[in-house]
């Protein structure tokens, strides 16, 4: 593995990190149903939606612990996830790294109070104090910036952090991007993780997802 692939797959690991930590009393609560458990399944990203050079598939989920910090701290436990699923994609030609996370939930409404306490002005901070933890102090993450993304579903946000990491002596730039996109009792979650020389053929392949999974959503 290359130098710059390994310290991909350092931010990565750090990444699944948070997603795998300790459920708690201010977490969703868990009523899987067979029917959204299905509709959780059919709506997340395939291998087919991305092409022939991509690898992965659908993947175990893990238990559900939507980032929290220090400046947001809401409760979610008033809201009931109904049909969970997961996959991950690599494209090792690029090293480009993509995870999704399908969340169904009891009601539209449901999914509507979830989005109002993530996006928040504290989002940012956020998502900054969780990548430090995860990754550790040798990273130097920069400041949330918004990216552009068409305006598909309920509600669709798109949020980069860059991340410069150093390593024998050299220092690589990392983006991860963030993708929130809600439809009916749908919510995804997407991380895109991709070393800065890609970063002019994202909003491409962003723009694909985003519009690929609009589609899934459910009433």
């Amino acid at each position: 593995m290359s130098g710059r692939r390994a310290l991909l797959a350092a931010v990565v690991a750090g990444l699944a990190v948070t997603a795998i930590a300790a459920a708690d009393v201010n977490d969703p609560k868990t009523r899987i149903t067979k029917a959204d458990q299905a509709h959780a399944a059919a709506a997340v990203l395939r291998l087919s939606d991305l092409g022939a050079a991509w690898t992965g598939g659908p993947e175990k989920p893990n238990s559900v612990k939507i980032p929290v910090c220090p400046s947001n701290q809401p409760h979610y436990n008033d809201l009931t996830i109904t049909g969970h699923a997961e996959s991950g994609f690599a494209l090792d030609t690029q090293g480009v790294d993509i995870d999704t996370d399908v969340e169904v939930f009891k009601s539209k409404a449901q999914v509507s109070k979830l989005i109002s306490r993530v996006i928040t002005p504290a989002l940012g901070g956020c998502l900054r104090y969780d990548l430090v933890n995860s990754i550790g102090r040798s990273a130097t993450v920069g400041l949330m910036t918004k990216q552009p993304v068409p305006a598909v579903g309920d509600r669709v946000g798109l949020f980069r952090l860059s991340l410069s990491l150093k390593s024998g002596g050299k220092t690589v730039k990392v983006l991860s991007d963030y993708l929130f996109l809600s439809n009916g009792r749908i919510q995804f979650f997407v991380n895109i993780v991709a070393p800065a020389n890609v970063e002019d053929e994202l909003p491409a392949l962003e723009s694909r997802i985003a519009k690929t999974l609009a589609l899934r959503g459910t009433g």
